[in-house]
């Protein structure tokens, strides 16, 4: 389940997105620092890397996903037909059918 925004992150408010004043910053700029600086808060090994849940949960908390007007499974849709599979299997466009057979040169 999705928590609320914490303490440091108030409801409704985007944090360092409606803070950044410096025109060569932008919202997106923040945003992507935002959105980093979670990332390197949550991730382990090498390299570094998040679960697909903790991905969703920073979404949340970076203020990117409003939690009471999306659910996650809406969210994971979203993503998944706009690119997230294919990050992960290259291979295919999305997660319909199997991989198709590799080419090992028998032919």
């Amino acid at each position: 389940a999705i928590s609320a925004p914490t303490s440091r992150q108030p409801a409704g408010r985007r944090g360092a997105v409606f803070a950044a004043a410096a025109p060569d910053s932008g919202p997106f700029a923040a945003l992507r620092g935002e959105v980093a600086a979670r990332f390197r808060d949550l991730a382990r090994g090498a390299p570094a890397n998040i679960t697909a849940a903790q991905l969703m949960q920073l979404l949340v908390e970076v203020g990117v996903v409003d939690s009471r007007a999306t659910d996650i499974g809406s969210l994971m849709n979203k993503l998944m037909t706009h690119g997230f599979y294919r990050m992960t299997h290259p291979s295919k466009r999305d997660s319909y059918g199997p991989l198709d057979p590799p080419i090992v040169g028998l032919e």
